[in-house]
């Protein structure tokens, strides 16, 4: 996004916000202190028409599908917890547990959608105890990782991460339990980090295009009126990042 904002010459200001609307900046696009806006990571049960509507300010929703929302792009979440989970089928992995990202966030209903998606297309069973929600932190990874090991009548043998920092935390939590990765349970991530090729051992991801989705969203703010209504799915240019934290099923399972 900031690279086609350059180019056209115009200057990206980024702010963070907890998956809600703050007053702020709807202050600010009513305000006329921007000319476009691009959000991310809002909740699902968040009311954005008076952030599309009411300023009249070009906006665009990114990785986030509602009803009430007219204006959104997304990545294929779905299509990417599938080649996760496949990616373990693949090397004989029956027992295979989630660790979700946040309820309510439609990023990670679309990958838990993937993941059972691929495991039913196998034919496998999801334990109700295999599946743990929490929010994109690594902190939210080691507690699913608890929940599903203390939980679980048969320890799965490998673990789908919903995003990468949730899959740092779980990755922490298995050795800090005295389970070798790939060894015991092997783990894949879901989007790859930045520095993810410089980590030794590196972990097993599922690359997502994010600059892409960047590049397009900041395309489609800038060169669309502000009730041009805009449905997009990113699909494809996904791949595995080989890391070193999947390996075949261990023998003895």
């Amino acid at each position: 996004a900031e690279d086609f904002a350059t180019e056209r010459g115009l200057f990206l200001w980024t702010a963070t916000h907890d998956g809600t609307l703050p007053e702020r900046y709807l202050r600010l696009l009513h305000g006329g202190a921007v000319d476009a806006a691009i959000i991310s990571g809002l909740r699902s049960d968040v009311d954005v028409t008076p952030l599309l509507t009411d300023a009249r300010v070009p906006t665009l929703v990114i990785n986030r599908r509602a009803e009430s929302v007219p204006r959104w792009i997304i990545i294929d979440d779905e299509s990417a917890a599938v080649m996760a989970t496949e990616y373990l089928t693949k090397r004989g992995h029956r027992s295979i547990a989630l660790a979700g990202g946040p309820e309510g966030r439609d990023t990670a209903e679309r990958r838990r959608s993937g993941y059972l998606r691929a495991m039913t297309a196998a034919s496998l069973p999801v334990e109700p105890a295999w599946m743990a929600s929490g929010a994109y932190t690594p902190q939210a990874g080691a507690s699913a990782i608890a929940a599903i090991l203390e939980h679980s009548r048969v320890r799965p043998t490998a673990v789908v991460a919903a995003d990468a920092t949730i899959g740092l935390g779980a990755w922490h939590e298995l050795l800090r339990r005295g389970l070798a990765v790939p060894g015991d349970i092997s783990l894949i991530a879901i989007n790859k980090l930045p520095t993810e090729p410089f980590r030794s051992p590196s972990m097993t991801c599922v690359e997502m295009p994010l600059e892409l989705l960047g590049r397009r969203a900041a395309e489609v703010v800038i060169d669309h009126t502000w009730e041009a209504e805009v449905a997009e799915v990113i699909s494809g240019h996904l791949k595995i990042h080989e890391g070193a934290t999947v390996a075949p099923v261990p023998a003895h399972v």
